[in-house]
């Protein structure tokens, strides 16, 4: 995400929403804060420690993998104004190359792919009001009542990315643990406490991670040492 991008910089250019439809920047900020809760800030696209990176990339996801599965309807407006065309064909959004439609929210409806840069082609992408609020209950239900084999969100992908994010703290500070079983998980909040561990303990038992990590990272009591700046989510 290019954190110059003017859409996510100056949202006062950012097109008004149709009766039956929303501006997807608007979309991702309801996404992030059903799957985040009070962690989202909304400026996760300009920040540059992994866990904000993380939250980020999984509400992008979340949303593209509703657009994909049929689960949100989208359609486009010209930049310049008027009314949306019927909805767009979902297996558009079939695809793993969905992040540079979220970098200024548009599409070239002629070329989706990324790299075609003929900006008077371009349209603003709006998702279905309706698939929006029904996404965000789904999301919000899901997190205070499934077990927490469910509590992935986005088919895993959320648990996926606090292991990348697990691994990275245990290789800034091999021989001490940084953070607690409590910190790990609101470095986490769209996850179950319950896969927090299963993760953070998958990793430590790894037969790949060294003896001398595994025994700081289980130590009994509280972490001693913080990493200036820390990957620790703001309260």
């Amino acid at each position: 995400m290019n954190a110059r991008n003017k859409c996510w910089v100056d949202p006062g250019i950012w097109p008004r929403d149709d009766k039956d439809y929303i501006f997807l920047a608007r979309a991702v900020d309801t996404i992030g804060r059903a799957i985040s809760g009070n962690a989202w800030e909304g400026s996760e696209w300009a920040k540059t420690d992994n866990a904000a990176k993380q939250r980020f990339e999984a509400v992008i996801r979340k949303v593209a993998d509703l657009i994909a599965d049929g689960d949100l309807a989208w359609a486009t407006r010209t930049l310049e104004g008027g009314d949306l065309p019927k909805p767009q064909p979902r297996d558009v959004w079939s695809t793993e190359r969905f992040g540079h439609w979220f970098e200024n929210c548009q599409m070239n409806m002629n070329h989706p792919e990324p790299g075609f840069s003929y900006v008077k082609s371009y349209r603003w992408i709006f998702v279905s009001k309706q698939g929006l609020a029904m996404a965000e209950q789904n999301i919000i239900a899901a997190k205070k009542s499934a077990p927490a084999e469910a509590n992935y969100i986005s088919g895993g992908r959320n648990s996926m990315a606090f292991e990348r994010l697990f691994r990275d703290l245990i290789a800034a500070s091999p021989d001490l643990r940084t953070h607690s079983k409590e910190e790990l998980c609101e470095l986490a909040p769209e996850l179950h406490e319950a896969e927090v561990v299963r993760i953070r303990d998958r990793v430590l038992n790894n037969p790949a991670t060294p003896d001398g990590t595994r025994k700081a990272w289980t130590a009994p009591g509280r972490p001693t040492k913080k990493i200036a700046g820390g990957n620790r989510l703001p309260h």
